[in-house]
């Protein structure tokens, strides 16, 4: 369902809702992007571009505002040039796909933009539960961040097997739930990757233990991920023969 909806000083914003929040108002949602609730930086990031708030009809929500980064962020920090689809569309597409696949990820609510050929937007997501990182994890209790990794590599092995590139899936981009469970976040640079799946598989090792050594976290981190994607491979091929 989309809508073009004014905050309280007449500003105009379009809001997207998934179906399955038809019932969601827009005006509470251009509530949440003008008026952000408790905002937490998290280690590495992969949280610190996000607050929280309670959305009616919905329940507990994450509001992420897209920002750039690098150098040219300095300058132009939250608007974009209009080039196809917003970051927060093609996001919010993703998610549907990853989902539809087995991954563990968010669902999104809604997508909200302000402006035209030059935009701000955002992506609002259902809240997965606990807040911590696996980064964060890894540092306060290096045991349980262990006991986690075999679901983290279940969850990658997922994208792999589907040649999706997350581009950006680090410690700090993995959220821990109860028990072993964990939330995989942040797709907005994902896309389908068109190399072989080894390929894939060792971008997501390089990109992985870069992380894990430029923030100093505990080198298990490393060595049980690359240990797991490692071993997939041969399993999977014998798959289709199998088949």
């Amino acid at each position: 369902m989309s809508e073009i909806a004014r905050d309280i000083n007449g500003r105009g914003y379009r809001v997207d809702i998934q179906p399955a929040f038809g019932h969601v108002s827009a005006q509470d949602l251009i509530s949440l992007v003008t008026r952000p609730a408790e905002a937490k930086a998290a280690r590495l990031g992969g949280r610190g571009g996000v607050s929280y708030a309670q959305l009616p009809g919905a329940g507990a929500v994450v509001i992420k505002q897209y920002r750039r980064g690098g150098v040219f962020g300095i300058f132009v920090r939250e608007v974009y040039w209009r080039v196809g689809a917003l970051r927060s569309e093609h996001e919010c597409r993703m998610l549907e796909v990853v989902r539809s696949l087995g991954v563990s990820a968010p669902e999104a609510v809604a997508v909200i933009s302000r402006g035209g050929r030059f935009y701000r937007t955002w992506l609002i997501t259902r809240e997965v539960g606990e807040r911590l990182t696996l980064a964060e994890l890894a540092l306060a209790d290096e045991d349980r961040a262990r006991s986690i990794i075999p679901a983290l590599v279940a969850q990658m092995n997922l994208l792999i097997d589907n040649q999706i590139f997350h581009v950006d899936l680090h410690p700090g981009n993995v959220l821990v739930g109860p028990g072993a469970s964990v939330h995989l976040v942040d797709f907005d640079k994902a896309g389908e990757f068109s190399g072989s799946r080894e390929d894939l598989r060792d971008k997501y090792v390089f990109r992985w233990r870069r992380a894990v050594i430029k923030h100093r976290l505990p080198e298990v981190l490393s060595e049980l991920v690359c240990l797991g994607l490692r071993h997939k491979p041969a399993e999977a091929a014998r798959r289709p023969a199998e088949a």
